[in-house]
């Protein structure tokens, strides 16, 4: 099975890149567009903290990002595979502690 292998870029490393070409805009007017302080894009920019995932599609939307661009640079989207392992591996888990409660039903 082969894996992808990029180097996801973060939050702060990819709004640096898109403010810093200047192509798009400026800080400040990524702000004024999602509704925040100037000094907050500074703060995501610099990695002091992230945006919240209210303000990822107005992001990607300015920026005019693929959907979900953001959340994939925030480390946040689990592939389908994987979150369909979780699930039978929790499946698996309940339908031994059902057995294990009805045992000591039974057991009773």
């Amino acid at each position: 099975m082969w894996h992808d292998l990029r180097v996801r870029e973060s939050v702060s490393d990819l709004l640096s890149r898109l403010i810093g070409s200047g192509q798009r805009g400026t800080q400040s007017d990524l702000a004024r567009h999602i509704g925040v302080e100037r000094q907050t894009v500074g703060k995501w920019r610099s990695g002091q903290t992230k945006p919240d995932p209210s303000h990822w599609s107005a992001i990607e939307e300015f920026f005019e990002l693929p959907e979900h661009t953001i959340a994939d640079a925030a480390g946040v989207l689990v592939r389908e595979s994987d979150l369909a392992q979780q699930v039978a591996d929790l499946e698996r888990r309940l339908r031994r502690i059902e057995q294990l409660i009805v045992g000591r039903i039974s057991d009773s």
